[in-house]
């Protein structure tokens, strides 16, 4: 409903409603993983209609009149850090003769001396296409440092930071779901981050319980503190599930009353265990998020200065803000705020916004998309995926 109003309103790049890019505007696209034919597709639409891929460290260049826009500059960047930065990005743009953004997440990226097939080994015929496309879904989803540092010795692509770990925190006691084979099935792991015992960098080797509560969460980069729930609770609701079958249980159709009711029933004979954290603890987890992330991109990237930020979740409040410049950023990506959601030169260097890949074919060029064509498939993927939120 929000992208509705704002498309109503005229909030979005002038180009979306088939008009030429304005003289202020840089279109600015955030990709995550990408598969190799739409990829490559992309890079020659670039190509095609004479498009200029500038990073995020030569937009800051040009907004400080350090270096002169190009006439047809866009930003096409990367959120997170998968593997197929390097088995299909980082190729195709080398290929195309492009280069991109990625915002790392150096929590989750492993410590691997090894470096996993690419395009590069298909062309040569030593690896399957199909093999390449499967690194996003495989059990190293994530870059390796070896691969980011390869990468980064091409020059190909400029790693800044998405923060440390990009995890969520519990916000209070309102409990939203529990843990469940569904939702296990259905969701990443991205959004089971607000449970400590997910091991980042292994993720498919992390056992979450089943009746686990799952409190109304948010980004750890927002205004919100970390609510630290009741161990015995949880405790409480594993240990029903247990003895009730384990996943079996939740074939029945009163799995939530029932579990529900364990709840009730703990929280009227005893007193909570659960507490807020500070608002000294709350600042000093969010400089750990910002500055452990850039030092150690810059730790393994030798004489790599990081100074672009990326909010996890693209939600940033107050506290973060006010926070970013002390760890050495002049820039951070985020969500929309107060309605901007175009990428100019003039707006703040802390709020700036990127649309998603769905909007890319509006670019003036032969071959161009039509907006009614866009929204067509955007509502029927959202109808087919629904939410990709688990808890807020």
């Amino acid at each position: 409903m929000q992208m509705a109003g704002d498309l109503v309103t005229g909030q979005y790049y002038s180009f979306v409603y088939g008009r030429q890019v304005q003289p202020d505007e840089i279109p600015s696209f955030c990709f995550h993983g990408v598969k190799a034919r739409y990829f490559e597709d992309v890079l020659g639409y670039m190509k095609e209609n004479n498009y200029i891929n500038i990073t995020a460290e030569e937009y800051y260049r040009i907004r400080q009149g350090k270096m002169e826009k190009p006439g047809n500059a866009i930003m096409v960047s990367f959120d997170d850090g998968t593997g197929s930065i390097w088995s299909v990005a980082y190729p195709l743009l080398e290929k195309y003769g492009f280069r991109a953004t990625v915002f790392l997440i150096p929590g989750r990226i492993s410590a691997s001396t090894k470096s996993l097939p690419n395009l590069k080994d298909v062309w040569a015929s030593e690896a399957t296409l199909e093999e390449i496309d499967a690194r996003d879904e495989s059990s190293r989803p994530f870059l390796t440092w070896e691969e980011v540092r390869r990468v980064h010795e091409t020059g190909v692509i400029d790693f800044q930071s998405h923060g440390m770990e990009h995890r969520q925190v519990f916000i209070g006691p309102d409990i939203v779901d529990f843990v469940r084979p569904e939702n296990i099935r259905k969701y990443t792991f991205f959004q089971f981050s607000m449970f400590d015992e997910l091991d980042l960098k292994n993720p498919d080797k992390t056992v979450l319980e089943p009746g686990s509560p799952v409190y109304q969460s948010a980004p750890r980069l927002s205004d919100n503190p970390r609510y630290h729930d009741d161990d015995r609770l949880k405790k409480a609701c594993i240990d029903f599930v247990r003895n009730e079958g384990g996943a079996v249980f939740f074939e029945g159709k009163d799995w939530r009353t029932r579990l529900e009711a364990v709840v009730s029933q703990y929280r009227s004979s005893h007193l909570p265990e659960e507490r807020i954290e500070s608002l000294e603890e709350q600042r000093q987890a969010m400089l750990l998020e910002m500055h452990e992330s850039k030092e150690q991109i810059e730790k393994n990237l030798p004489g790599k200065v990081v100074r672009h930020f990326c909010y996890p979740w693209g939600v940033s409040g107050r506290i973060s803000q006010r926070l970013l410049n002390e760890t050495g950023y002049v820039t951070a990506y985020t969500g929309r705020i107060r309605r901007n959601i175009r990428l100019t030169l003039k707006q703040n260097p802390n709020e700036l916004y990127r649309i998603g890949p769905d909007f890319f074919y509006l670019l003036p060029g032969k071959g161009r998309d039509t907006l009614f064509g866009v929204l067509k498939r955007k509502v029927t993927k959202r109808a087919r995926r629904g939410t990709h939120h688990l808890s807020y």
